[in-house]
């Protein structure tokens, strides 16, 4: 499991927004085995939960609508630190402006107002997304530059939490994260790769295969969040991080990696078709690294990781 190291001993409770889901339930493993009183709030019944925090007393997940006024739903709760992890993904083509919104504003905005009640710390997890089509390294510094509708509602969720929380005593944290790969998650451009290997099948790559991405193993993320929850005493009121893993690959070289952890015999299939996005992506972690001792995995060691808890499922 994922260690959430040195988070103060006297958090009484933390809350976990997007409990049930792929980051989510990661997160609340790794506070559950620091032995934290935890607070799911999620759309499951258990979802990727494991039996043995959901059957533990010292666990509690409330099925709620965060869309709607969850104040006095979790009035009898003292919450110190909130992780906001829940949002409205680009799944489908088909969602709408105001499923974002709903999904990504009005669910911030809620979880602002619960945090006004009794929090200390809110963390929230955004997305590069939020730079839209910027081809060049990105680092905080760089202005966003949102281009769709996922992208623009996380970033107004960012300027809702600083701009709400600025006059209060909750300190507000936004960590973007690049694309998330990991046991449980089901879709990307890895879990895409580590399926056609498994089968010994072609792995097309766009692009040629020469189009870097930066990709970021699930236990590194929880890493970045509980950073954040152990530093604390040692950050502004308000700090964005960016939160990716140490280096770039092309992507020909990630299905490389990923054929070499899982020994397919699959073949890599340059395609003359732009990826999407057709940029490198590439990520300046340094304030990370310096601010909250951040040290992620390299991308090759990350997919071996991966491999390992995917077969020791099987």
């Amino acid at each position: 499991m994922f260690n959430c190291k040195n988070i103060e001993e006297s958090m009484e409770t933390v809350l976990v927004t997007g409990a049930t889901g792929f980051l989510g339930s990661a997160l609340v493993e790794a506070l559950f085995d620091q032995g934290k009183r935890v607070i799911g709030i999620g759309r499951r019944d258990q979802g990727f939960l494991s039996d043995r925090v959901v059957k533990d007393p010292q666990f509690i997940l409330r099925r709620l609508d965060l869309t709607q006024d969850v104040e006095v739903a979790l009035s009898e709760y003292k919450v110190d630190t909130i992780f906001h992890l829940a949002a409205q993904q680009p799944s489908s083509p088909n969602i709408s402006f105001d499923d974002f919104y709903k999904g990504n504003v009005i669910t911030t905005r809620n979880v602002i107002a619960l945090a006004k009640q009794s929090a200390s710390q809110l963390i929230y997890a955004s997305t590069i997304a939020v730079w839209g089509a910027l081809d060049k390294e990105l680092c905080e510094d760089v202005p966003p530059t949102p281009n769709n509708y996922y992208s623009l509602t996380k970033y107004i969720a960012e300027r809702l939490i600083e701009i709400e929380l600025q006059r209060t005593n909750v300190q507000a944290i936004v960590v973007r994260f690049p694309s998330l790969y990991g046991r449980n998650h089901l879709g990307g451009m890895i879990y895409t790769y580590v399926q056609l290997a498994r089968a010994n099948t072609p792995i097309e790559v766009y692009g040629n295969g020469q189009t870097a991405r930066n990709a970021l193993y699930v236990g590194d993320a929880i890493k970045a969040l509980c950073k954040v929850a152990e530093n604390k005493d040692k950050l502004a009121q308000f700090e964005m991080f960016l939160a990716g893993s140490a280096n770039s690959l092309p992507m020909a070289k990630i299905a490389q990696h990923v054929k070499d952890a899982l020994g397919s015999s699959s073949p890599i299939v340059p395609i003359d078709k732009p990826s999407s996005p057709p940029w490198d992506v590439r990520i300046n972690t340094e304030k990370a690294k310096n601010r909250l001792a951040f040290a992620p995995m390299r991308i090759e060691e990350g997919i071996r990781q991966y491999i390992k808890d995917i077969l020791r499922d099987v």
